[in-house]
């Protein structure tokens, strides 16, 4: 049998028109939420204002998946099957009454400068813009999360990889061609930055 050919993966974004392409002010929002919101044996909290549209997906993003709701979460996510599966599963978790965590606390959120994006490590920039080849991401933007959460005795008695605490988030925002919608593409995690 003859094995397909590969897909050629396209060539990386200039890192000058990656740059070009990146969105850091948006219209002012005034949204009403609930800064508190309890279910599936999660609470959830946020701490700080939502100034933007893609603050509040983010935000979004943890609370559709503490409430188990598969299909608004849905409407957030990008093409990226490692960022939907993972959300997707938190979602089911929950959803099923197995939450892996019993508080997450949004301390801030924050849409990113430019700046503060191009002091992403070296590795950051050249998978950002491969990333933004990979799936033809013609606007774009960054929000910073700082939360930290408390797991259920279930699962800290079963040994978490990651220790409860504050930690740094930066989820990647995109919109591809022919589409305005932002949608939610990538987490990073602290390795965003130089360690």
């Amino acid at each position: 049998d003859a094995t397909p050919a590969p897909t050629p993966q396209p060539t990386p974004v200039p890192e000058e028109t990656m740059y070009a392409r990146y969105i850091e002010t948006f219209p002012a929002l005034d949204v009403d939420i609930e800064t508190t919101v309890t279910a599936n044996g999660c609470t959830l909290t946020l701490e700080d204002s939502l100034d933007t549209e893609p603050e509040l997906m983010v935000y979004q993003g943890y609370l559709y998946e503490v409430q188990g709701d598969l299909d608004k979460l849905a409407g957030l996510l990008g093409e990226d099957n490692a960022l939907v599966g993972a959300m997707e599963t938190a979602a089911w978790a929950y959803r099923d009454g197995d939450p892996e965590m019993a508080t997450q606390t949004i301390h801030e959120l924050h849409t990113m400068t430019k700046e503060e994006v191009q002091g992403a490590s070296g590795y950051t920039r050249k998978e950002l813009q491969q990333y933004l080849a990979d799936y033809d991401l013609q606007q774009w933007t960054m929000v910073a999360v700082d939360l930290d959460w408390t797991y259920t005795p279930e699962k800290e008695a079963a040994g978490p990889q990651l220790p409860a605490g504050e930690y740094q988030r930066y989820f990647l925002l995109g919109s591809p061609s022919g589409s305005n919608d932002l949608k939610l593409y990538k987490l990073y995690w602290e390795d965003f930055y130089p360690q």
